[in-house]
């Protein structure tokens, strides 16, 4: 199973990542966080980026998550390739053979969770306060359905043996209350305890 978390800086994935491994691993799932994987760039980001730094990102991102599925059972990763392309989006425009790839990617994520912005960010230790955002108006054209108060998805099953279209829904229902920390945390490791 491969986990996302998704959305602009500063808004607490890591720390949901690293909750969700937590309780996963004290139930005794084998499970490994693939780190926002531009604190390793060797080359310049945020302001001074190109084309360069951000395809080592996106490419980078992927060869991480190949690494970690192939070790464990569950894969958490603090970002996806969506995060990657709207940050190289945002730098250096469309590039039409990297989005048509980051869809195909995206297949691979079983469940997709969208961090929303509470009006509140924290401080990001690899993008700078300056950095620009890109998720306020990309994400919402790109993801209509990002529009909706659910701000998670999952994807319907379209692995060999199985039935389902393989395409993301935002079927899942956000609590009354909404989604507490704790509350997450408790769902989504339910899920990746279910069997297969």
């Amino acid at each position: 199973m491969k986990v996302a978390f998704i959305g602009t800086h500063g808004v607490g994935k890591t720390t949901l990542c690293f909750e969700l491994a937590a309780v996963l691993k004290r139930e005794g799932i084998h499970v490994d966080i693939v780190k926002e994987v531009a604190r390793l760039s060797p080359l310049p980001i945020n302001q001074k980026t190109s084309l360069d730094a951000q395809s080592w990102i996106f490419f980078t991102q992927m060869a991480e998550e190949i690494r970690a599925a192939h070790q464990n059972d569950v894969v958490v990763c603090d970002r996806s390739v969506l995060d990657n392309y709207a940050y190289l989006m945002l730098a250096c425009g469309r590039q039409l053979p990297i989005e048509r790839f980051m869809h195909h990617w995206m297949k691979s994520y079983d469940l997709l969770f969208k961090v929303p912005f509470s009006g509140h960010l924290a401080a990001s230790a690899t993008r700078t306060p300056s950095s620009p955002r890109p998720w306020t108006s990309w994400w919402t054209s790109s993801w209509p359905s990002a529009t909706s108060p659910t701000s998670a998805w999952h994807r319907a099953p379209s692995r060999p043996g199985s039935s389902g279209s393989g395409k993301w829904s935002c079927a899942i229902p956000r609590p009354s209350g909404g989604w507490s920390e704790a509350t997450f945390v408790t769902w989504i490791s339910s899920k990746a305890l279910e069997p297969a």
